[in-house]
């Protein structure tokens, strides 16, 4: 009976795992749909998203960075473009 149910709590961890990785994959292509609409703010809160499901790995969290990066230049650039000029 103990084999049975450590087995399903490792199911159930692998299946919330999967779901998360999912949900973290859906928020990153969310967050690059709002990058090239345009819409930066929504990009950041989506990217936020990505971070706080698990812990992204090497690649997506350079991936986060560099988007992130973009993001808030090309929106600094909007909000100080018409002052300039």
């Amino acid at each position: 009976m103990k084999k049975v149910s450590c087995y399903i709590a490792m199911y159930i961890c692998v299946v919330v795992l999967a779901g998360c990785a999912t949900a973290q994959r859906g928020a990153m292509s969310r967050a690059h749909s709002g990058i090239q609409k345009g819409d930066y703010e929504f990009a950041l809160k989506r990217l936020s998203e990505a971070e706080k499901y698990v812990e992204p790995t090497s690649d997506l969290k350079a991936e986060i960075v560099c988007c992130a990066f973009f993001a808030r230049i090309v929106n600094w650039i909007k909000v100080r473009s018409p002052k300039i000029g």
